[in-house]
Formats: C-alpha cells, structure tokens, sequence
C-alpha cells in the first residue's frame, strides 16, 4: 500500500518512535492543552490565538535559495572528499522550507522574500504555488540570479553549506516596506530567517518594531546572524517572542556579545541562564521561548535522543526542558539534517496554532526534524506520494534496530 497522505505518513512515523505524549487521530494529530507550568509560554499562546480578525496563520520573510546538495565521505580541512552520489538539486532558504512545511500541514501561509528572473525563480514561485502559499509578496528582478547554496552531507548527517545570495541582496531596496507591514501585521505569527545582507537584516529589525505585540514574532537567526552575537542582534532580539537555534548558534550568540561575562558552564541550560540574565541587563521583560537543537549523541548517522532543548521565560530562565531519551528499542536514522532546524520551527508554530501545550510542541517540533531527515534535502520528505517509496520501504529507512548498530562505530 502507498502512502498519499503527509498525515497517514507522519502517523505511522510517530507509532515508530513512540511519542506517546501526542495523542493520535485517524487523520491527523490531536494536540493536547494541558496546563502549562510556565506563565511565559502560556502568554505566547494566547496571543497566537487572541486575534480574531487576522488573514494568515503565519507569514514568512526569508531568503529563497536552490540547494545543491552533495553527499561526501566526510567534510575535513585539507581532505580531497569524494562524492558517493550525483547532486540533487532542491529548492530551499530556512524560513520558505518552514513555510512549505506548514503549509504542507494546513497552515494559511502567505510569504515574502525575492526571486531572479530566470528558470529558478520559476521552480521556487511554482513550488510555492501548487500547496497553496500566497506568493503574492514574493518579488522578482532580473538584476541578480535567484540565490544558491552549495550543500556537502557527511553519512553522519553533519553538513558544511557555503551561500551565493544573488538577488536576495536586492530584497531591501525593492520592497515596499509599508505593504510588507500591511501582511505582517494580518498574521497571527510572523516567521523571519536570515539573510546575508545588512539591509536586510536592518529591514527585519524596523518591521518587528513596526509590529510590536499586534503579532507573535519568530526567528531562526541561522550561522549568519548568530555569529554577529546578541549585542549587535538586540533591536532585533527585543521584539522576538520565539527562537529557534541549533546549539553552536547559541553557543555563538552568547560567546560573541557581553552575555559572555554572564556564562558559567559550557552545557546548553547555561547558555540559556546567560542569553536569559542578558536580556534582563537590557530590561527585555517580555516573554521568549527559545527551542535548541542540541543532539548529544549521534552514531553513523543515528540518533537515540529527541534532541530538543527548551527555555522559557521572561526576565529570568524560568523553565527548562533537556533532551528526552528516545525508548530503548528506538533509533533514528539521519540521512541529511539540511532542513532539519526549519522543520523544527514549522513543528513548534503548528503546534501553537492549534492550542498545544509545551511539551506537545515540542514533541512535533522533533517528530517533524526527525522525519524531514530522512530524506536528501530539507523538503523531500513532505512531498507527495510519488517522491517517497512504499511504506514498508519508509519504515526500514526510518528506524533502525538497536541490534544493527555496531557498538564500535564512530561518532
């Protein structure tokens, strides 16, 4: 029997990995929203779900790319790698693989970004299109060639990505601010990554000014913005309601700024107390839910853990969530992590868009990471049934047994 239905796929993945705290429908997840511990994420999820009158679930403002993706035999300084397939090319830039993925779900996604004139800008636009994404505030210009990116995939899953922005450097002189504002403002969530340009980013910064509480914001900051650290990022940082970093991003955030005087201890829930006592040095008071993807242990490309680290709170870290070891008999094989950490931010927001309690997101926000890896590249996994093999075929490539794994093999 083939799979056709993103849900019935995703059922059947979850059952393998046994995230019982999901409660599972015919269809589709049943999310549980039970009384949350910490009044910050609390605070967060009503203002989700307090307009009543707006256009979009989430709306989007990212960078677009086409990934050229190569698996190699391994990513060293000074090593001639060697190539183990041909490269796929697939289509990318964090936030839109978010916003395919939600729209994937059935969230209402309209998104923003810019194209090149040319046969890639087509396929992203067509992509975009055929789910059901309002691409109307994705604009083109034949000035620069749509973005690009090199991608080399370990076995492991590890990845080294080198990017050639193109025209998403145009993107802030193009724009009209005021009606990018206008679809801002008529979402209940407004997702942002990074781009490569400063203008860009500073554009970022003067629209979450202009949005203020009238919308929950959210931020992956990537390398790019991480490595300028929390000081440089804090007109940005100020207005964001939801963070989604992979750990050595956040290492880099406090690192590279003054929380750096605040770090005691190099584990994730010490970055979190120092990102946390920064923002209570700049009086940031509002409320924030940082998700860290932190994978701990990582075996020829498998994982035994969900690997999500979480912090919430206001002025001070006022809750933390480590990794959950995955059951004994569980073991996720990683096939490329490229598009993993926007997977996790697409599972995070559907999970608030239907009323989810905090571990219920997180839960989703691993289950969608975890199987958005299984496949080459950051989409491939959630598209229609014709690109994903039977589900037998699906099962064997998604979990491995524990008696397979060598207990020699390398990390």
């Amino acid at each position: 029997m083939q799979i056709t239905n993103i849900w019935d796929r995703l059922l059947s993945f979850a059952k393998g990995i046994k995230l019982d705290s999901i409660s599972i429908g015919q269809a589709q997840f049943k999310f549980s929203s039970s009384e949350e511990h910490t009044s910050a994420f609390t605070q967060i999820r009503e203002r989700v779900h307090s307009p009543k009158d707006k256009t979009y679930d989430v709306f989007v403002l990212s960078a677009h790319n086409v990934d050229e993706v190569t698996v190699v035999d391994r990513i060293e300084a000074d090593h001639e790698c060697e190539a183990l397939e041909n490269t796929l090319r697939v289509s990318g830039g964090s936030g839109a693989n978010t916003a395919y993925v939600l729209t994937t779900l059935g969230a209402h996604v309209g998104i923003s970004g810019i194209l090149g004139e040319d046969s890639d800008g087509l396929k992203l636009r067509g992509e975009f299109a055929d789910i059901g994404v309002d691409t109307r505030m994705i604009l083109t210009s034949r000035e620069l060639p749509t973005g690009r990116t090199t991608t080399l995939v370990e076995r492991s899953g590890n990845r080294l990505i080198v990017v050639f922005p193109g025209i998403n450097n145009r993107f802030a002189g193009l724009v009209n601010e005021d009606i990018l504002f206008e679809k801002a403002h008529s979402s209940r969530i407004v997702h942002l990554s990074s781009f490569v340009g400063l203008q860009e980013r500073l554009l970022q910064q003067r629209l979450v000014g202009r949005i203020g509480l009238k919308s929950v914001v959210s931020l992956t900051p990537g390398a790019i913005y991480a490595r300028q650290g929390l000081d440089r990022l804090e007109t940005l940082l100020r207005h964001v309601d939801l963070m989604f970093v992979y750990r050595e991003q956040l290492a880099q955030l406090v690192e590279n700024s003054s929380a750096s005087t605040l770090l005691h201890g190099n584990r994730t829930v010490n970055l979190l107390e120092s990102f946390f006592a920064w923002r209570k040095r700049k009086n940031i008071n509002t409320p924030v839910v940082v998700v860290v993807k932190d994978p701990e242990e990582r075996r020829s490309g498998t994982v035994n853990e969900r690997y999500l680290s979480v912090g919430v709170g206001g002025p001070t870290l006022e809750h933390y969530i480590a990794p959950q070891q995955l059951p004994q008999d569980v073991r996720l094989q990683v096939v490329d992590t490229t598009g993993a950490g926007d997977a996790v931010a697409a599972g995070f927001l559907y999970g608030l868009l239907n009323a989810a309690s905090l571990e219920a997101c997180i839960d989703f926000a691993f289950l969608m990471a975890a199987f958005a890896s299984t496949e080459l590249g950051p989409r491939t996994a959630f598209k229609s049934s014709k690109d994903i093999a039977l589900l037998s075929d699906v099962q064997q490539k998604l979990i491995t047994p524990v008696s397979s794994i060598s207990n020699d093999s390398n990390p």
